[in-house]
Protein backbone atom coordinates (compact mmCIF):
# COMPACT_ATOMS: atom_id res chain seq x y z
CA UNK A 1 0.00 0.00 0.00
CA UNK A 2 2.73 2.29 0.39
CA UNK A 3 4.58 1.73 -2.58
CA UNK A 4 7.36 0.10 -1.02
CA UNK A 5 9.07 -2.66 -2.28
CA UNK A 6 7.59 -5.74 -0.20
CA UNK A 7 8.65 -9.57 0.11
CA UNK A 8 7.17 -12.32 2.50
CA UNK A 9 10.03 -15.30 3.40
CA UNK A 10 8.09 -18.60 3.54
CA UNK A 11 9.46 -21.39 5.73
CA UNK A 12 12.25 -23.43 4.07
CA UNK A 13 11.46 -26.96 3.02
CA UNK A 14 13.53 -29.86 4.79
CA UNK A 15 14.98 -32.22 2.50
CA UNK A 16 17.27 -34.14 4.59
CA UNK A 17 17.27 -37.68 4.30
CA UNK A 18 16.12 -38.44 7.80
CA UNK A 19 13.42 -35.50 7.49
CA UNK A 20 14.54 -34.60 10.62
CA UNK A 21 15.80 -30.76 10.26
CA UNK A 22 12.60 -29.11 10.25
CA UNK A 23 14.00 -26.85 13.09
CA UNK A 24 16.34 -25.87 11.33
CA UNK A 25 14.89 -24.81 7.82
CA UNK A 26 12.45 -22.60 10.02
CA UNK A 27 15.84 -21.40 11.18
CA UNK A 28 17.55 -20.46 8.46
CA UNK A 29 14.52 -18.67 6.89
CA UNK A 30 13.75 -17.00 9.98
CA UNK A 31 17.13 -15.08 10.16
CA UNK A 32 17.14 -14.29 6.35
CA UNK A 33 13.43 -12.52 7.35
CA UNK A 34 15.59 -11.01 10.04
CA UNK A 35 18.42 -9.85 8.00
CA UNK A 36 14.99 -8.35 5.42
CA UNK A 37 13.60 -6.78 8.32
CA UNK A 38 16.81 -4.53 9.13
CA UNK A 39 16.77 -3.09 6.11
CA UNK A 40 15.21 0.38 5.23
CA UNK A 41 12.95 0.91 2.36
CA UNK A 42 11.56 -2.75 2.52
CA UNK A 43 8.24 -4.38 3.46
CA UNK A 44 8.36 -7.56 5.20
CA UNK A 45 5.60 -9.76 6.30
CA UNK A 46 5.89 -10.45 9.57
CA UNK A 47 7.12 -14.55 10.32
CA UNK A 48 3.68 -15.92 12.25
CA UNK A 49 1.62 -15.03 9.33
CA UNK A 50 4.65 -16.02 6.49
CA UNK A 51 4.70 -19.31 8.49
CA UNK A 52 1.05 -19.82 8.40
CA UNK A 53 1.93 -21.40 4.99
CA UNK A 54 3.82 -23.99 6.29
CA UNK A 55 2.94 -27.34 4.72
CA UNK A 56 0.82 -25.71 2.34
CA UNK A 57 0.40 -26.64 -1.33
CA UNK A 58 -0.90 -22.82 -2.14
CA UNK A 59 -0.18 -21.07 -5.01
CA UNK A 60 2.36 -18.30 -5.27
CA UNK A 61 0.05 -16.01 -6.61
CA UNK A 62 -3.02 -16.30 -4.22
CA UNK A 63 -0.10 -16.44 -1.13
CA UNK A 64 1.10 -12.88 -2.44
CA UNK A 65 -2.18 -11.73 -3.06
CA UNK A 66 -3.55 -12.67 0.87
CA UNK A 67 0.00 -11.35 2.78
CA UNK A 68 0.11 -8.12 0.35
CA UNK A 69 3.44 -8.93 -1.06
CA UNK A 70 4.92 -8.36 -4.33
CA UNK A 71 7.80 -10.85 -4.10
CA UNK A 72 7.99 -14.12 -2.11
CA UNK A 73 11.48 -16.00 -1.01
CA UNK A 74 10.66 -19.52 -0.93
CA UNK A 75 13.75 -22.16 -0.61
CA UNK A 76 14.99 -25.64 0.93
CA UNK A 77 17.21 -27.42 3.05
CA UNK A 78 19.45 -30.42 2.78
CA UNK A 79 21.69 -31.21 5.97
CA UNK A 80 23.64 -34.12 6.50
CA UNK A 81 26.24 -34.35 8.99
CA UNK A 82 28.34 -30.69 8.81
CA UNK A 83 27.31 -30.34 5.52
CA UNK A 84 24.00 -28.20 4.37
CA UNK A 85 22.85 -27.76 0.68
CA UNK A 86 20.43 -24.80 0.69
CA UNK A 87 18.67 -23.77 -2.08
CA UNK A 88 16.78 -19.93 -2.29
CA UNK A 89 14.41 -18.92 -4.81
CA UNK A 90 12.90 -15.26 -5.36
CA UNK A 91 9.21 -15.03 -7.09
CA UNK A 92 6.92 -12.17 -8.76
CA UNK A 93 3.95 -12.64 -6.58
CA UNK A 94 2.13 -11.20 -9.21
CA UNK A 95 2.61 -13.50 -12.02
CA UNK A 96 4.57 -16.51 -10.19
CA UNK A 97 7.62 -16.17 -12.42
CA UNK A 98 10.73 -16.71 -10.81
CA UNK A 99 13.13 -13.50 -10.27
CA UNK A 100 16.23 -15.41 -8.63
CA UNK A 101 17.64 -18.58 -7.47
CA UNK A 102 20.97 -20.13 -6.14
CA UNK A 103 22.00 -23.62 -4.33
CA UNK A 104 24.79 -23.02 -1.99
CA UNK A 105 26.87 -26.48 -0.80
CA UNK A 106 28.50 -24.96 2.20
CA UNK A 107 29.71 -26.41 5.50
CA UNK A 108 27.79 -25.73 9.32
CA UNK A 109 30.82 -22.97 9.98
CA UNK A 110 29.65 -21.11 7.07
CA UNK A 111 26.05 -20.87 7.57
CA UNK A 112 25.74 -17.09 8.97
CA UNK A 113 27.61 -16.19 5.28
CA UNK A 114 25.33 -17.95 3.46
CA UNK A 115 22.45 -16.24 5.28
CA UNK A 116 23.62 -13.13 4.23
CA UNK A 117 24.49 -13.66 1.01
CA UNK A 118 21.05 -14.69 0.06
CA UNK A 119 19.65 -11.87 1.82
CA UNK A 120 21.86 -9.11 -0.33
CA UNK A 121 20.89 -11.46 -3.69
CA UNK A 122 17.21 -10.93 -2.83
CA UNK A 123 17.70 -7.04 -2.25
CA UNK A 124 19.29 -6.53 -5.04
CA UNK A 125 17.00 -8.79 -7.10
CA UNK A 126 13.91 -6.36 -6.24
CA UNK A 127 16.00 -2.60 -6.18
CA UNK A 128 16.66 -2.45 -2.10
CA UNK A 129 20.44 -1.88 -1.90
CA UNK A 130 20.80 -0.31 1.53
CA UNK A 131 20.93 -1.35 5.08
CA UNK A 132 21.25 -5.11 4.35
CA UNK A 133 21.57 -6.78 7.77
CA UNK A 134 24.34 -9.61 8.44
CA UNK A 135 22.05 -12.07 9.85
CA UNK A 136 24.89 -13.72 11.89
CA UNK A 137 26.10 -10.13 13.55
CA UNK A 138 22.47 -9.50 14.20
CA UNK A 139 22.59 -8.36 18.05
CA UNK A 140 23.02 -11.38 20.20
CA UNK A 141 23.51 -13.82 17.29
CA UNK A 142 26.10 -16.41 17.74
CA UNK A 143 29.14 -17.12 15.28
CA UNK A 144 29.27 -20.42 16.56
CA UNK A 145 26.98 -23.12 14.02
CA UNK A 146 26.92 -26.21 17.33
CA UNK A 147 25.72 -23.29 19.62
CA UNK A 148 23.20 -21.92 17.01
CA UNK A 149 22.21 -25.57 16.11
CA UNK A 150 21.04 -25.85 19.75
CA UNK A 151 19.38 -22.37 19.98
CA UNK A 152 16.93 -23.32 17.11
CA UNK A 153 16.56 -26.57 18.20
CA UNK A 154 15.14 -25.19 22.10
CA UNK A 155 13.15 -22.25 20.63
CA UNK A 156 11.32 -25.00 18.57
CA UNK A 157 11.00 -27.11 21.38
CA UNK A 158 9.75 -23.98 23.73
CA UNK A 159 7.38 -22.96 21.06
CA UNK A 160 5.15 -25.91 21.85
CA UNK A 161 3.88 -24.19 25.42
CA UNK A 162 4.04 -27.09 26.97
CA UNK A 163 5.86 -28.24 30.51
CA UNK A 164 7.78 -30.71 28.21
CA UNK A 165 8.57 -28.53 25.44
CA UNK A 166 10.11 -25.81 27.46
CA UNK A 167 12.08 -27.97 29.80
CA UNK A 168 13.48 -29.84 26.87
CA UNK A 169 13.94 -26.36 25.03
CA UNK A 170 15.59 -25.12 28.38
CA UNK A 171 18.50 -27.97 27.86
CA UNK A 172 19.01 -27.37 24.46
CA UNK A 173 19.13 -23.47 24.87
CA UNK A 174 21.64 -24.04 28.39
CA UNK A 175 24.13 -26.14 25.66
CA UNK A 176 23.77 -23.13 23.21
CA UNK A 177 25.29 -20.54 25.87
CA UNK A 178 27.56 -23.44 27.35
CA UNK A 179 29.20 -23.77 23.23
CA UNK A 180 29.04 -19.74 23.31
CA UNK A 181 28.59 -18.03 26.73
CA UNK A 182 28.43 -14.57 24.50
CA UNK A 183 25.44 -15.84 22.97
CA UNK A 184 22.57 -13.32 24.24
CA UNK A 185 19.86 -14.90 22.20
CA UNK A 186 20.52 -18.05 24.18
CA UNK A 187 20.64 -16.23 27.29
CA UNK A 188 17.69 -14.80 26.39
CA UNK A 189 15.68 -18.07 25.77
CA UNK A 190 16.76 -19.67 29.18
CA UNK A 191 15.10 -16.76 30.55
CA UNK A 192 11.79 -16.49 28.87
CA UNK A 193 11.79 -20.16 29.13
CA UNK A 194 12.16 -20.59 32.88
CA UNK A 195 9.69 -17.69 32.87
CA UNK A 196 6.84 -19.15 31.48
CA UNK A 197 7.46 -22.40 33.11
CA UNK A 198 5.39 -22.22 36.55
CA UNK A 199 2.77 -20.11 34.45
CA UNK A 200 2.23 -23.53 32.39
CA UNK A 201 2.70 -25.97 34.89
CA UNK A 202 2.48 -26.32 38.82
CA UNK A 203 6.11 -26.70 40.17
CA UNK A 204 7.63 -26.95 43.42
CA UNK A 205 9.89 -24.32 43.17
CA UNK A 206 8.83 -21.02 41.44
CA UNK A 207 11.20 -18.99 42.89
CA UNK A 208 14.04 -21.09 41.73
CA UNK A 209 12.49 -20.35 38.31
CA UNK A 210 12.30 -16.71 38.80
CA UNK A 211 15.70 -16.03 40.14
CA UNK A 212 17.16 -18.40 37.19
CA UNK A 213 14.91 -16.17 34.39
CA UNK A 214 16.37 -12.80 36.50
CA UNK A 215 19.82 -14.39 36.44
CA UNK A 216 20.01 -15.30 32.41
CA UNK A 217 17.87 -12.24 30.93
CA UNK A 218 21.10 -10.01 32.81
CA UNK A 219 23.51 -11.84 30.92
CA UNK A 220 21.76 -11.32 28.09
CA UNK A 221 21.11 -7.73 28.70
CA UNK A 222 24.72 -7.33 29.59
CA UNK A 223 25.72 -8.74 25.84
CA UNK A 224 23.32 -7.67 23.61
CA UNK A 225 20.83 -4.77 25.12
CA UNK A 226 20.14 -3.34 21.39
CA UNK A 227 18.39 -7.09 20.61
CA UNK A 228 14.87 -6.20 19.99
CA UNK A 229 14.50 -10.08 21.25
CA UNK A 230 16.56 -9.58 24.41
CA UNK A 231 14.61 -6.28 25.66
CA UNK A 232 11.38 -8.15 24.55
CA UNK A 233 12.58 -10.93 27.63
CA UNK A 234 13.67 -8.07 29.86
CA UNK A 235 10.22 -6.01 29.58
CA UNK A 236 8.33 -9.11 30.37
CA UNK A 237 10.58 -10.09 33.67
CA UNK A 238 10.28 -6.65 34.74
CA UNK A 239 6.56 -6.92 34.79
CA UNK A 240 6.43 -10.28 36.23
CA UNK A 241 8.68 -9.04 38.84
CA UNK A 242 6.13 -6.14 39.37
CA UNK A 243 8.50 -4.05 37.88
CA UNK A 244 5.41 -2.31 36.06
CA UNK A 245 6.15 0.82 35.69
CA UNK A 246 10.00 0.30 34.35
CA UNK A 247 8.70 -1.88 32.04
CA UNK A 248 6.40 0.64 30.67
CA UNK A 249 9.08 3.04 30.09
CA UNK A 250 11.53 0.85 28.12
CA UNK A 251 8.45 0.23 26.24
CA UNK A 252 8.12 3.65 25.53
CA UNK A 253 11.51 4.17 24.79
CA UNK A 254 11.23 1.21 22.04
CA UNK A 255 8.06 2.79 20.50
CA UNK A 256 9.97 5.91 20.10
CA UNK A 257 12.65 4.52 18.84
CA UNK A 258 10.78 3.24 15.90
CA UNK A 259 9.63 6.14 15.29
CA UNK A 260 5.55 4.95 16.35
CA UNK A 261 5.80 2.29 14.12
CA UNK A 262 7.12 -0.43 15.67
CA UNK A 263 7.48 -4.03 13.70
CA UNK A 264 4.65 -6.62 14.54
CA UNK A 265 5.79 -8.44 17.62
CA UNK A 266 7.01 -5.20 19.68
CA UNK A 267 3.22 -3.78 18.62
CA UNK A 268 1.51 -6.80 20.33
CA UNK A 269 3.30 -6.83 22.52
CA UNK A 270 2.78 -3.33 23.57
CA UNK A 271 -0.56 -3.27 23.38
CA UNK A 272 -1.03 -6.12 25.49
CA UNK A 273 0.93 -4.51 27.70
CA UNK A 274 -1.44 -1.24 27.53
CA UNK A 275 -4.33 -3.83 27.94
CA UNK A 276 -2.94 -5.29 31.04
CA UNK A 277 -2.97 -1.61 32.31
CA UNK A 278 -6.37 -1.41 31.85
CA UNK A 279 -5.65 1.18 28.72
CA UNK A 280 -8.26 -0.33 26.54
CA UNK A 281 -8.78 2.60 24.01
CA UNK A 282 -5.11 2.82 24.09
CA UNK A 283 -4.30 -0.26 23.32
CA UNK A 284 -6.77 -0.22 20.27
CA UNK A 285 -3.95 1.37 17.67
CA UNK A 286 -1.05 -1.30 18.17
CA UNK A 287 -3.24 -3.85 18.32
CA UNK A 288 -5.16 -3.24 15.24
CA UNK A 289 -1.41 -2.20 13.85
CA UNK A 290 -0.54 -6.04 14.35
CA UNK A 291 -3.64 -7.13 12.35
CA UNK A 292 -2.50 -5.32 9.36
CA UNK A 293 1.51 -6.29 9.64
CA UNK A 294 0.35 -9.77 10.53
CA UNK A 295 -3.40 -10.85 8.98
CA UNK A 296 -2.49 -14.64 9.77
CA UNK A 297 -1.67 -15.21 13.27
CA UNK A 298 -4.27 -15.86 15.81
CA UNK A 299 -2.54 -14.07 18.10
CA UNK A 300 -3.79 -10.70 16.74
CA UNK A 301 -7.18 -12.14 16.64
CA UNK A 302 -7.14 -13.17 20.66
CA UNK A 303 -6.01 -9.86 21.64
CA UNK A 304 -8.44 -8.16 19.83
CA UNK A 305 -11.55 -10.09 20.61
CA UNK A 306 -10.19 -9.71 24.17
CA UNK A 307 -10.13 -6.24 23.81
CA UNK A 308 -13.77 -6.32 22.12
CA UNK A 309 -15.11 -8.26 25.43
CA UNK A 310 -13.54 -5.74 27.59
CA UNK A 311 -14.79 -3.03 25.75
CA UNK A 312 -18.37 -4.19 26.15
CA UNK A 313 -18.36 -5.46 22.17
CA UNK A 314 -19.30 -9.12 22.62
CA UNK A 315 -20.33 -9.59 19.40
CA UNK A 316 -17.36 -8.55 17.61
CA UNK A 317 -15.10 -10.63 20.43
CA UNK A 318 -16.75 -13.58 19.60
CA UNK A 319 -16.39 -12.94 15.59
CA UNK A 320 -12.94 -12.32 16.29
CA UNK A 321 -12.48 -15.35 18.25
CA UNK A 322 -14.17 -17.00 15.79
CA UNK A 323 -11.80 -16.12 13.07
CA UNK A 324 -8.37 -16.88 15.47
CA UNK A 325 -10.08 -20.35 16.15
CA UNK A 326 -10.06 -21.05 12.30
CA UNK A 327 -6.35 -19.72 11.80
CA UNK A 328 -4.75 -21.37 14.92
CA UNK A 329 -6.42 -24.98 13.53
CA UNK A 330 -4.26 -24.31 10.38
CA UNK A 331 -1.38 -22.70 11.93
CA UNK A 332 2.26 -24.28 13.08
CA UNK A 333 2.12 -22.44 16.20
CA UNK A 334 -0.10 -23.32 19.77
CA UNK A 335 -2.50 -20.58 19.56
CA UNK A 336 -5.13 -22.43 19.76
CA UNK A 337 -4.28 -23.35 23.12
CA UNK A 338 -5.17 -19.57 23.86
CA UNK A 339 -8.38 -19.16 21.48
CA UNK A 340 -11.25 -21.36 22.98
CA UNK A 341 -10.13 -20.15 26.76
CA UNK A 342 -10.42 -16.78 26.40
CA UNK A 343 -13.67 -17.67 24.30
CA UNK A 344 -15.14 -19.23 27.24
CA UNK A 345 -14.89 -16.24 29.72
CA UNK A 346 -16.51 -13.89 27.05
CA UNK A 347 -19.56 -16.49 26.59
CA UNK A 348 -20.24 -16.73 30.72
CA UNK A 349 -19.99 -12.66 30.54
CA UNK A 350 -22.56 -12.51 27.71
CA UNK A 351 -25.29 -14.84 29.45
CA UNK A 352 -25.75 -16.56 25.74
CA UNK A 353 -26.67 -19.99 26.26
CA UNK A 354 -25.65 -21.26 23.26
CA UNK A 355 -22.03 -19.26 22.79
CA UNK A 356 -21.23 -21.12 26.70
CA UNK A 357 -22.58 -24.63 25.32
CA UNK A 358 -20.06 -23.24 21.87
CA UNK A 359 -17.04 -22.48 23.34
CA UNK A 360 -16.81 -24.46 26.82
CA UNK A 361 -17.46 -27.75 23.98
CA UNK A 362 -14.74 -26.13 22.30
CA UNK A 363 -12.18 -25.63 25.39
CA UNK A 364 -12.78 -29.41 26.10
CA UNK A 365 -12.15 -31.01 22.79
CA UNK A 366 -9.20 -28.33 21.52
CA UNK A 367 -7.44 -29.09 24.80
CA UNK A 368 -7.29 -25.25 26.05
CA UNK A 369 -5.47 -23.43 28.85
CA UNK A 370 -7.76 -24.33 31.76
CA UNK A 371 -9.87 -27.22 29.68
CA UNK A 372 -10.22 -29.55 32.94
CA UNK A 373 -11.25 -26.70 34.98
CA UNK A 374 -14.44 -25.74 32.36
CA UNK A 375 -15.05 -29.77 31.84
CA UNK A 376 -15.90 -29.95 35.58
CA UNK A 377 -17.96 -26.98 35.24
CA UNK A 378 -20.24 -27.69 32.78
CA UNK A 379 -22.09 -30.53 34.70
CA UNK A 380 -23.59 -27.72 37.09
CA UNK A 381 -23.70 -25.00 34.96
CA UNK A 382 -27.58 -25.08 35.85
CA UNK A 383 -26.62 -25.34 39.86
CA UNK A 384 -24.29 -22.77 41.21
CA UNK A 385 -24.25 -23.83 44.64
CA UNK A 386 -22.78 -27.39 43.70
CA UNK A 387 -20.56 -25.07 41.20
CA UNK A 388 -19.17 -23.11 43.73
CA UNK A 389 -18.67 -26.24 46.28
CA UNK A 390 -16.61 -27.89 42.98
CA UNK A 391 -15.05 -24.62 42.77
CA UNK A 392 -13.94 -24.58 46.30
CA UNK A 393 -12.34 -28.31 46.12
CA UNK A 394 -10.65 -27.26 42.91
CA UNK A 395 -9.37 -24.61 44.25
CA UNK A 396 -7.24 -26.66 46.92
CA UNK A 397 -6.03 -29.44 44.05
CA UNK A 398 -2.20 -28.96 44.14
CA UNK A 399 -2.38 -29.21 39.97
CA UNK A 400 -4.26 -25.88 39.99
CA UNK A 401 -2.00 -23.61 41.84
CA UNK A 402 -0.39 -21.85 38.81
CA UNK A 403 -1.53 -18.56 38.37
CA UNK A 404 -2.92 -18.70 35.48
CA UNK A 405 -5.37 -21.56 36.66
CA UNK A 406 -6.25 -19.64 40.03
CA UNK A 407 -7.21 -16.85 37.65
CA UNK A 408 -9.75 -19.25 35.68
CA UNK A 409 -11.14 -20.22 38.81
CA UNK A 410 -11.91 -16.63 39.89
CA UNK A 411 -13.96 -16.03 36.98
CA UNK A 412 -16.08 -19.06 37.07
CA UNK A 413 -16.59 -18.10 40.53
CA UNK A 414 -17.72 -14.41 39.76
CA UNK A 415 -20.20 -16.07 36.97
CA UNK A 416 -21.50 -18.03 39.82
CA UNK A 417 -22.20 -15.17 41.84
CA UNK A 418 -19.19 -15.73 44.14
CA UNK A 419 -17.16 -12.15 43.63
CA UNK A 420 -15.69 -12.41 47.38
CA UNK A 421 -14.68 -15.83 46.57
CA UNK A 422 -13.26 -15.09 43.51
CA UNK A 423 -11.08 -12.02 44.80
CA UNK A 424 -10.03 -14.91 47.71
CA UNK A 425 -9.31 -16.91 44.81
CA UNK A 426 -6.73 -13.92 42.59
CA UNK A 427 -5.45 -13.07 46.43
CA UNK A 428 -4.43 -16.37 46.45
CA UNK A 429 -1.61 -15.95 43.74
CA UNK A 430 1.20 -14.82 45.38
CA UNK A 431 2.26 -11.25 45.47
CA UNK A 432 5.53 -12.49 43.71
CA UNK A 433 4.44 -14.49 40.82
CA UNK A 434 5.02 -13.27 37.45
CA UNK A 435 1.49 -11.73 36.46
CA UNK A 436 1.87 -11.54 32.21
CA UNK A 437 -0.53 -14.57 31.53
CA UNK A 438 -3.20 -12.77 34.16
CA UNK A 439 -2.74 -9.41 35.22
CA UNK A 440 -4.97 -8.23 32.19
CA UNK A 441 -8.13 -10.82 33.12
CA UNK A 442 -9.17 -8.73 35.67
CA UNK A 443 -10.62 -6.12 32.93
CA UNK A 444 -12.87 -8.61 31.16
CA UNK A 445 -16.17 -8.47 31.85
CA UNK A 446 -16.85 -11.01 34.30
CA UNK A 447 -14.81 -9.18 36.81
CA UNK A 448 -17.32 -6.22 37.33
CA UNK A 449 -18.66 -7.18 40.59
CA UNK A 450 -15.32 -8.11 41.89
CA UNK A 451 -13.55 -4.91 41.43
CA UNK A 452 -16.56 -3.20 43.15
CA UNK A 453 -15.15 -4.78 46.25
CA UNK A 454 -12.79 -2.78 48.91
CA UNK A 455 -10.27 -5.55 48.31
CA UNK A 456 -9.94 -5.36 44.97
CA UNK A 457 -8.02 -1.70 45.53
CA UNK A 458 -5.19 -3.77 47.69
CA UNK A 459 -5.36 -6.12 44.66
CA UNK A 460 -4.20 -3.62 42.01
CA UNK A 461 -1.73 -1.83 44.69
CA UNK A 462 0.23 -5.25 45.65
CA UNK A 463 0.68 -5.94 42.18
CA UNK A 464 1.87 -2.59 41.02
CA UNK A 465 -1.15 -1.13 38.93
CA UNK A 466 -1.49 1.88 41.20
CA UNK A 467 2.26 2.74 41.57
CA UNK A 468 2.54 2.53 37.61
CA UNK A 469 -0.87 4.51 37.02
CA UNK A 470 0.16 7.09 39.72
CA UNK A 471 4.12 7.86 37.94
CA UNK A 472 2.83 7.57 34.18
CA UNK A 473 0.05 9.39 34.87
CA UNK A 474 -2.03 6.91 33.03
CA UNK A 475 -4.77 5.61 34.57
CA UNK A 476 -6.99 2.49 33.72
CA UNK A 477 -10.10 3.17 31.99
CA UNK A 478 -11.71 1.47 34.78
CA UNK A 479 -10.08 3.16 37.61
CA UNK A 480 -9.55 6.91 38.14
CA UNK A 481 -8.34 8.60 40.98
CA UNK A 482 -10.25 10.88 43.82
CA UNK A 483 -10.05 13.19 46.39
CA UNK A 484 -9.67 11.55 50.11
CA UNK A 485 -11.12 14.00 51.95
CA UNK A 486 -8.91 16.03 53.09
CA UNK A 487 -7.59 17.75 50.08
CA UNK A 488 -5.60 15.04 49.10
CA UNK A 489 -5.44 12.52 45.88
CA UNK A 490 -4.45 9.81 47.53
CA UNK A 491 -7.01 7.68 46.97
CA UNK A 492 -8.92 6.02 43.88
CA UNK A 493 -12.01 3.88 43.15
CA UNK A 494 -12.63 1.33 40.23
CA UNK A 495 -15.66 0.10 38.18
Amino acid sequence: ASGAPSIAVLPFQDYSPNHDQGYFADGIAEEILNSLAGMEGLEVTARTSSFYFKGKNEDLRTIGETLGVANILEGSIRKEGDNVRITAQLNDARTGTHIWSKSYNRKMDDIFAVQETIAQSVAQAIGVTLGVGNAGRLAGMTRNPDAYDEYLQGVALANRLTEDGIRKGLDHFERARMLDPSFALAWAGIAAASQSLPQFAPVQSAEFWREKARDAISHAYDLARDSPQVLITYINIQIGDHAIFEAGQLFEKAIDEAHGSPQSNLASLYGGFLLSMGRVEDARSYLERVRKLNPLVASGSIFLGELDAISGDLPDAFAEFDHADKLAKDSPDNTLLFVAHSGVFAALASGDRQQIEKWTTLAIQEGALGHEITKAMRPVLDDPKAALAELHRLAKAPENQSPLLLSDLAHWAAYFGGPDFALDLLRTIPKDADLTSTIFAIWRPLMKDVRMLPGFKDLVRDIGLVDYWRRSGHWSDFCHPVSSGNGGDNDFECK
